[in-house]
């Protein structure tokens, strides 16, 4: 029974852990960035939390017949929207526009759920690595297209 309580305590704190960071990020990363300080962030983060919960007790009132399966989806999904986004952001040093991160991130999404919801991959896996690579390609070309020009980088030169 210990062993058990445990288990449940640490889910739940971790759960929590996860909620509390998923409404900050959308409050300091798309709210906060499109309308500025017009909103008050503390209120608005607890706004996104009731929300979550909401749609939470949703989706468990009539769970999918295999909530696995729909787990695993999401989890793969997950992964190749912000594989290379979190790739760019430890590796590249310079500023990235956020075109080419959202891009990226709605690519990895989007390509995982089309190839594995359409039938043409059957393994979420396989179709979050394609996904991956095709958000990889495209962020690779967004970097590349929005480079600093060897001239202009150099101090001086005008």
């Amino acid at each position: 029974v210990f062993i058990f309580l445990t288990l449940l305590a640490a889910g739940m704190s971790t759960l929590d852990g996860i909620l509390v960071s998923l409404s900050a990020m959308v409050v300091n990363d798309i709210v906060q960035p499109l309308y500025g300080e017009r909103y008050n962030a503390l209120a608005l983060s607890r706004y996104v939390l009731v929300g979550v919960g909401i749609l939470a007790v949703v989706l468990a009132w009539n769970p999918p017949p295999l909530i696995g399966l729909f787990a695993q989806k999401g989890v793969y999904g997950l992964a190749a929207a912000s594989l290379v986004p979190v790739l760019f952001g430890v590796l590249v040093r310079r500023h990235i526009p956020l075109w080419v991160v959202v891009g990226a991130a709605l690519i990895g999404l989007v390509g995982h759920l089309v190839l594995n919801l359409s039938g043409a991959v059957r393994n979420p896996a396989v179709s979050a690595s394609y996904a991956i690579l095709f958000s990889l390609g495209y962020g690779l070309l967004g970097l590349w297209w929005t480079r600093v020009p060897a001239n202009d980088a150099l101090p001086g030169k005008s």
